[in-house]
């Protein structure tokens, strides 16, 4: 299970509640909404950076996908879709 804290970070946790990990990467401002990618990367809206970072399945930080460039304003959900269709 996958939280996002708004305050600060994301949070990972087992089935049984145990915290695996917590990232709060310095560039993620408020994340906001969370989606899992097919591949276990994490795609993280932070709402007050006006972007959408990549995380790698262990957390660490693999890029920032969109940005404030590509229009966005305070994002603070999304989903994926998880076809191979274009």
């Amino acid at each position: 299970m996958y939280v996002a804290d708004y305050g600060g970070g994301i949070s990972c946790y087992s089935g049984t509640g145990h915290k695996q990990y917590h990232v709060n990467h310095e560039d993620m401002k408020e994340p906001a909404g969370i989606q899992m990618d097919r591949d276990g990367n994490l795609l993280v809206c932070c709402y007050r950076s006006h972007d959408v970072h990549v995380l790698k399945p262990d957390g660490a930080l693999d890029r920032v996908l969109l940005t404030s460039r590509d229009g966005l304003e305070y994002p603070s959900s999304l989903t994926y879709r998880n076809t191979d269709d274009t």
